[in-house]
């Protein structure tokens, strides 16, 4: 007879009540977690220009400081754009 593993001794209901316990603990943490989630992505979208100007010769916080300006622009920039044209389009 073939030994069991380690998954098979967990039963089915550990599993329903751990699917349960974590989907509530997304759901009532999604104020604390979409904004780590979100900053997480902005991280991995800023690393690339950040080494570029430390490679340039700019120290890690103003390096920081220029992408996050830049990607600040840009999303107010964009932000402009599509205004006036929802607004040329209503009217």
């Amino acid at each position: 007879m073939k030994a069991r593993s380690t998954t098979d001794r967990r039963s089915r209901p550990d599993l329903v009540v751990t699917a349960i316990v974590v989907t509530t603990a997304l759901f009532f943490g999604r104020q604390v977690f979409i904004p780590i989630a979100t900053a997480f992505l902005l991280s991995f979208l800023a690393s690339p220009l950040v080494e570029r100007l430390e490679r340039r010769g700019l120290g890690r916080l103003p390096a920081v400081l220029c992408s996050i300006g830049l990607g600040s622009a840009a999303t107010v920039g964009l932000s402009f754009l599509l205004a006036r044209q929802v607004y040329d389009i209503a009217y």
